[in-house]
């Protein structure tokens, strides 16, 4: 995310999908609708799937490749 209004759309599709799971009595698609995957493991995307709980997934080597190697293995096992 690079600006607030980026920010801003990220959180509203994130609610409006636990709005749609909350309204929907099929099981399978209440999983869907709360099922996340967070794709960049920076400082951002660490910091958002701890918040929404969900899978992070990153291309490179370990997540948050910017910090100290002991930090991001304190982050992954948090």
């Amino acid at each position: 995310m690079k600006n607030v209004e980026e920010a801003t759309l990220v959180r509203h599709k994130i609610l409006y999908a636990f709005e749609v799971a909350e309204r929907t009595m099929d099981p399978v698609e209440r999983r869907e609708w709360l099922t996340f995957v967070i794709v960049w493991a920076g400082p951002t995307g660490v910091e958002l799937a701890g918040g929404i709980a969900e899978i992070l997934l990153d291309g490179g080597p370990r997540v948050l490749k910017s910090f100290p190697e002991d930090l991001a293995e304190k982050a992954i096992s948090a």
